[in-house]
């Protein structure tokens, strides 16, 4: 089976995703790098009724039956109706993947908030001592409530987009992906979800310590890749020589070496 699936559409990269739970029976978790944090209801917009403003529970019903890991067609004729941004909730919903852990620029904070944020937002004497910086917010052994809808986003308020591959930057992340997950995340299977506007500048692709980039691509099940060219574009407006094709080439060398060194 082929570990590597590059699609244009982030929403497409579901195909791959279906065909692997179709042949492997596996339910992996996700790990996705992402500019956008991609969590939005799978079928909102399509199922939404824009001439009475309200959503057509019906015609949502019928596209989530759409959903079948097991019919391929199916899951076609559904990507058809997914925005780019719905796709992690339709593999959910549909027991594609299991979990889904989002490292994105979007994500600022972890949503859902560790128990020990919620602690003192709900406290506002707390809250008042936080605000004047007599009190810090807590940043070992944190807890986190189990996400309704199985998707964590991971914060990235200290993301630097010029070291966003660094084995130190990943570490930190996959460290809270840990409590989250209530185990150690390379414990379970996995999918590695890549989308190149996670890229704002071609520095940014090789910069770094790439020791644990590396072991996420041999230790997961499957890659994909989604170019997301209008994108790329939009956010790397500052360096003039980026673009999808670029990014692609520079991730596609990453995962021969991984893999040559594996």
């Amino acid at each position: 089976m082929n570990k590597v699936f590059i699609y244009e559409k982030h929403n497409e990269v579901l195909e791959a995703w279906a065909k692997y739970r179709k042949t492997t029976n596996d339910i992996p978790n996700l790990i996705t790098l992402d500019h956008h944090t991609d969590v939005l209801e799978a079928f909102c917009n399509s199922a939404f009724d824009w001439d009475r403003n309200r959503e057509d529970f019906n015609k949502k019903k019928k596209l989530l039956n759409l959903l079948n890991y097991n019919d391929l067609n199916s899951i076609k004729k559904a990507i058809a109706y997914l925005r780019n941004d719905e796709h992690i909730d339709a593999a959910i919903r549909a027991n594609i993947v299991n979990k889904a852990f989002v490292i994105s620029h979007n994500g600022s904070t972890d949503n859902p908030p560790p128990n020990e944020y919620t602690k003192i937002w709900n406290d506002k004497k707390k809250l008042i001592e936080l605000m004047m910086n007599k009190i810090a917010l807590p940043t070992k052994n944190l807890t986190y409530p189990i996400s309704s809808n199985g998707i964590y986003v991971v914060g990235c308020s200290d993301i630097d987009e010029n070291m966003v591959l660094d084995s130190k930057f990943i570490n930190k992340k996959i460290k809270v992906i840990d409590n989250m997950n209530r185990s150690r995340f390379f414990e379970s299977s996995f999918i590695l979800d890549i989308d190149l506007d996670y890229f704002h500048t071609v520095a940014s692709v090789n910069n770094g310590d790439l020791e644990t980039f590396y072991e996420l691509i041999n230790k997961s099940v499957l890659i994909t890749i989604a170019k997301e060219s209008p994108f790329v574009d939009v956010y790397n407006s500052k360096d003039n020589e980026i673009n999808s094709d670029i990014l692609l080439d520079n991730i596609l060398k990453h995962i021969a070496n991984a893999l040559n060194f594996a």
